[in-house]
């Protein structure tokens, strides 16, 4: 047991690394590129290290009994980790696509419009924030899932008799799904405009 977690903690500090290295490539422009294809493969390996995490947890019978703060917090992990790997897969294909047409008339590295840049540099920003937020998620509700849990059936008819004490026990709860609202929103923002990124044309490159 003590191995595996060995090795799982061994196999973060080695994505962790990647990631802060490929943060750094996409931010110099002579990199930015290739540094964006690679945050492309690195996060493709990161999803099968997550999958492979949760799917023990899934596959228990006992999984879909638990609470639903803590279900709701899964799926958003899942859900942000995918999104991710969605916009990274259609930047990529933009970016790559425009190169190959344009390479000749408009020379490399791309020059892209200030609009097409200004979606590139919000995604960027997006996907920095994203990587460590739904992280972060996932280790609040393996570590203290205990203390987020939140009984609407049990709750309920103690307001309607007036004992307000039982809502102090939900605020690990709110605050938690207030966090997952915020990942799933980001990552929402995120597709959207890896999506309007994804329609760039000859129209949005600039000539050196």
């Amino acid at each position: 047991m003590s191995q595996n977690i060995a090795n799982k903690s061994l196999l973060f500090i080695l994505f962790l690394s990647f990631y802060i290295t490929l943060f750094v490539y996409i931010y110099r422009k002579e990199t930015e590129l290739v540094g964006i294809g690679a945050l492309n493969i690195v996060h493709s390996g990161t999803m099968l290290f997550i999958f492979n995490s949760i799917s023990p947890l899934i596959s228990d019978s006992a999984f879909l009994s638990k609470n639903w703060v803590v279900l709701l917090c899964y799926i958003t992990v899942f859900s942000s980790v995918v999104l991710y790997f969605v916009s990274l897969v259609l930047v990529n294909t933009t970016l790559f696509g425009l190169e190959t047409k344009f390479m000749n008339s408009y020379g490399t590295p791309l020059h892209l419009s200030d609009r097409a840049r200004d979606m590139l540099e919000l995604l960027k920003i997006l996907w920095i924030i994203l990587f460590f937020l739904p992280i972060l998620l996932l280790a609040i509700v393996t570590n203290f899932e205990n203390s987020i849990q939140a009984n609407i059936s049990e709750l309920l008819p103690s307001l309607f008799k007036g004992n307000y004490g039982n809502l102090l026990s939900i605020i690990p709860a709110f605050l938690t799904l207030s966090y997952a609202a915020i990942v799933i929103w980001l990552s929402v923002w995120q597709i959207q405009t890896a999506n309007e990124f994804s329609k760039l044309n000859g129209k949005d490159l600039l000539r050196k």
